[in-house]
C-alpha cells in the first residue's frame, strides 16, 4: 500500500489529502491508503485519464484528470465496501468494471462480482453485488487475477494457492474454492515469501492463456543442468552465485489426479 499521493514521472499530480482539505470535506482521513488503482485514458482525448483508486477502508474514489490543465473535471465516491466490510482492505486487483478481487486484514479473499453486466466499479450497489470469499491459514502477501479474471493467485507467507469459481450444484450459485498449491522446483521447505518475494521471485499469469502463470525465481542449487548462473551482491558488499530458473506452470482443468502441472526450461 502507498500513502494518499498519486505520482507520475516522480511529480506529485494529485495529492488526494490535500484536495479534501481544500473542498473542506471530512472523506479522506490521514490514516486510509490507497491499495490499489488504475487508469485508462479516454476516447476523447488523450490528456483526459480516468483513475479508480480503492482505499483501505473500503472507500471507492473515481475522477477524471486533465493533463494539460492539470485539474480533476469529474470526481465521484462511493462507500459501498465500506459499509460491507469491517476490516482493512491489504491488497486487491483493481479494475473500473467488475469483478474485483481484494484481501482483508484477517487473510480474508473477497471476490466481487456484479449480478448484471456490464457494470462499473464505482457504480456498485450492495443489491446487485455477487459476493464470495475464502479464508486462508497464513498471512496474505500478494494476489493476482489470470487474463480471463475467474482464477486467482495468492500467495501467503509460505504458499502459493490457486483459487478458481466453481458453480454449486447444490445451492445454484457460485462459490470461491481452493484449487490446489504450487509448489515450485527447487525451492526449500518452511519457505518465508516475505524475505525473498521483491527479489527472487516474479510471477505472473499469461496475457492470453488463462490456465499458465510463469515464475522467475533465483536458487542456490542448480535444479537443470541447462540454468543459468547469476552472479549477485547482497547489501554487505558480498557476492553470491544463485541460478535463475524460469517455470511454466499449467492449470490442467481435464486431469483431475493431477491438477497442476510444472515445466521447467532454461533462460
Amino acid at each position: 500500500m502507498s500513502k494518499s499521493t498519486l505520482k507520475l514521472k516522480h511529480l506529485d499530480i494529485l495529492n488526494l489529502t490535500l484536495y479534501f482539505q481544500k473542498l473542506e470535506e471530512d472523506i479522506l482521513n490521514e490514516e486510509e491508503d490507497i491499495v490499489d488503482l488504475v487508469y485508462e485514458i479516454t476516447e476523447e482525448s488523450k490528456f483526459l485519464f480516468r483513475f479508480l483508486i480503492l482505499l483501505s477502508n473500503g472507500s471507492i474514489l473515481y475522477f477524471e484528470y486533465n493533463s494539460t490543465t492539470k485539474k480533476i473535471t469529474k470526481i465521484l465516491k462511493n462507500i459501498v465496501l465500506k459499509n460491507i466490510i469491517t476490516n482493512d482492505i491489504n491488497y486487491c486487483e483493481l479494475c473500473l468494471n467488475l469483478p474485483i478481487v481484494l484481501t482483508t486484514s484477517l487473510n480474508e479473499i473477497i471476490f466481487l462480482d456484479a449480478k448484471e453486466k456490464p457494470c462499473k466499479t464505482i457504480n456498485i450497489s450492495e443489491e446487485i453485488l455477487s459476493i464470495n470469499s475464502s479464508f486462508c491459514e497464513n498471512q496474505i502477501i500478494n494476489l493476482k487475477f489470470n487474463c480471463n479474471r475467474n482464477t486467482i493467485l495468492v500467495t501467503t507467507i509460505n504458499q502459493l494457492l490457486v483459487y478458481k469459481l466453481h458453480i454449486d450444484k447444490f445451492e445454484n450459485k457460485q462459490i470461491l474454492q481452493l484449487f490446489g498449491e504450487i509448489k515450485l522446483t527447487g525451492l526449500y521447505k518452511n519457505l518465508d515469501f516475505t524475505k525473498i518475494l521483491d527479489f527472487k521471485l516474479i510471477h505472473r499469469f499469461s496475457c492470453f492463456n488463462e490456465n499458465i502463470i510463469y515464475f522467475c525465481y533465483l536458487t542456490e542449487n542448480k535444479i537443470n543442468d541447462e540454468f543459468s548462473k547469476i552472479s549477485l551482491e547482497t547489501d554487505d558488499g558480498n557476492r553470491g552465485n544463485f541460478y535463475c530458473n524460469l517455470v511454466k506452470v499449467r492449470i490442467n482443468k481435464k486431469d483431475t489426479t493431477q491438477k497442476i502441472l510444472v515445466f521447467n526450461f532454461s533462460i
